[in-house]
């Protein structure tokens, strides 16, 4: 399988900045009620299915998923005088 390369023109237009209502206007879209099948197999056929690469997703979910490190400075040994200076 290949995976296309990174796109430098990503964001150049300023289409992160876009608010919800503005980015529904320019893909002609209504969040509410969605689009007729007929828009749904047409833009299927032209941009193809909207699904990450897997190593993408993969990725992506191991940023979600991977333990949050613990801090020395919290938890049971913090309790238990470990890791303070004694004076």
């Amino acid at each position: 399988m290949s995976v296309e390369p990174a796109r430098s023109d990503v964001g150049a237009d300023g289409s992160h900045r876009l608010t919800s209502d503005e980015v529904a206007a320019r893909l002609k879209v209504d969040p509410r009620v969605g689009l007729p099948a007929s828009q749904v197999a047409s833009r299927l056929a032209a941009h193809g299915p909207n699904r990450l690469p897997p190593r993408a997703a993969a990725l992506a979910a191991s940023h979600v998923c991977r333990p949050v490190p613990q801090s020395p400075h919290r938890g049971p040994a913090r309790r238990r005088g470990v890791g303070r200076d004694r004076r």
